[in-house]
């Protein structure tokens, strides 16, 4: 998904740098259109459930990760790295699509 290793961001041992040497420094900037076009395929799939299944809640990881206003897409959230690897969330990246959805998810469960 991402095109590049999340994992190798933190592979220079601790020792090496200080504390305000920040893991978004050491770590390769995703292009707003190469992670757009890699989530599309996950939005279409997840509308075509959704569309025929009303007790789907549709959650797009295009609009949990990325703002269009700002032309950029989440692989942290503050300083802390939502993937493992190029196409798999960690535990962070799930707990940040839950984050996101909550509100959403509620009125949904409500809406029965």
């Amino acid at each position: 998904m991402l095109g590049i290793n999340p994992a190798a961001c933190g592979d220079i041992p601790l020792y090496l740098y200080s504390d305000t040497f920040d893991m978004k420094d050491r770590c390769h900037y995703v292009p707003y259109g190469m992670m757009r076009k890699r989530l599309e395929f996950t939005d279409k799939t997840i509308r075509r459930i959704a569309d025929h299944n009303s007790r789907v809640l549709p959650i797009f990881l295009s609009e949990v990760f990325c703002d269009n206003a700002s032309q950029s897409c989440a692989i942290f959230d503050d300083a802390v790295l939502l993937y493992k690897d190029h196409h798999h969330l960690n535990p962070f990246g799930a707990m940040f699509i839950a984050k996101s959805v909550e509100d959403k998810f509620a009125q949904f469960m409500l809406s029965d």
